[in-house]
C-alpha cells in the first residue's frame, strides 16, 4: 500500500494550483491515470515529482533512468559499510520518467550511448515508439543493482507519456513486457504509477499482476470492460472545445 499526503502541483509561469486529498491510498502495485489530451494527466504525476524533489538529498535517491549501474551502486552504497549496503539515510527510491520533457529525448541520446542494443543513430532513424524499449533496458538495469544491494526501500517509478502517439499493438508490447520486468524482481517493492489514453497500455488482460485505473482529474477508480467503454471515457473527458485556438 502506498500512502501521498499533502499532494500539491502549481502550474509553471502560472497560479493555478491543483491540491489533491489529503490522504491519497494506492493499494496497488501498478497505477494509471486515464484521461483525453489536456485533461490533466500529467499533473498527478508532477505533484507526486514535487513531493520526492521537496525531501531532504540525503533521505530520497533520485537517480536518473540514464544512470548507469556503476554510478548508481555508487550512489545508493553506504560509504561506511563494507560490500553492497544501502546508505541507511535513504527512506526511498524516486525514479521520473517523462517522455514529453526534452529531458526524456536527452536520455534517450545518452543511454544510447551507454548500451550495446541500440545507437544513437537509431534513436534518430527508428520510430521513437521502438527506442522506448532503451527505458525499460535501463529499469532492467538499475533494478538488478537494488536487488544485488538487497534493497527493501520502496522504489517509485513515474512513466508520464509512455505509451503517448504508439499504436495499440506497441501499446499491448509495452504492457506485457512491464509487466514482465516487474514480474523478474518479486523481492523489490516497487510501485508505478502511469499516465495513459491507450486501452491496451491499462488492459487488465496484458497484465499478470492486478492495476488500477484512475480518473486523471477526479482519482476516483474507473473500470473499463472493454475498448468501446475506454473510448467513451476518452470522448467524456476531452478537453478539444476548450483548448481550440484554431483562427479559421
Amino acid at each position: 500500500m502506498v500512502v501521498f499526503k499533502d499532494l500539491n502541483y502549481t502550474l509553471p509561469q502560472s497560479d493555478i494550483r491543483t491540491n489533491f486529498p489529503e490522504d491519497l491510498v494506492f493499494n496497488n502495485k501498478v497505477n494509471f491515470f486515464v484521461g483525453a489530451n489536456g485533461y490533466g494527466k500529467s499533473v498527478f504525476l508532477k505533484a507526486i515529482e514535487r513531493k520526492f524533489r521537496d525531501m531532504p538529498y540525503s533521505e530520497v535517491a533520485k537517480p536518473d533512468v540514464s544512470m548507469t549501474k556503476d554510478h548508481l551502486a555508487h550512489y545508493i552504497k553506504d560509504d561506511y559499510a563494507d560490500g553492497k549496503v544501502v546508505n541507511p539515510k535513504l527512506k526511498a527510491v524516486f525514479i521520473p520518467i517523462d517522455m514529453f520533457s526534452s529531458d526524456g529525448y536527452h536520455v534517450l541520446l545518452e543511454t544510447a550511448m551507454l548500451t550495446t542494443a541500440f545507437s544513437i543513430k537509431d534513436v534518430f532513424t527508428q520510430s521513437e515508439s521502438y527506442t522506448r524499449q532503451i527505458i525499460l533496458n535501463q529499469l532492467y538495469d538499475q533494478f538488478t543493482v537494488f536487488r544485488e544491494f538487497n534493497c527493501e526501500l520502496p522504489i517509485y517509478v513515474t512513466l508520464d507519456g509512455f505509451d503517448s502517439g504508439v499504436s495499440a499493438d506497441v501499446a499491448k508490447f509495452y504492457a506485457k513486457n512491464l509487466d514482465r520486468l516487474l514480474g523478474l524482481f518479486p523481492e523489490l517493492n516497487i510501485s508505478v504509477f502511469a499516465t495513459t489514453n491507450s486501452f491496451e497500455f491499462c488492459n487488465k488482460k496484458n497484465w499478470s499482476r492486478p492495476i488500477a485505473t484512475y480518473d486523471a482529474q477526479t482519482l476516483d477508480k474507473v473500470c473499463f470492460n472493454d475498448r468501446d467503454d475506454f473510448d467513451a471515457f476518452i470522448v467524456k473527458t476531452s478537453t478539444i472545445e476548450k483548448n481550440n485556438k484554431l483562427k479559421f
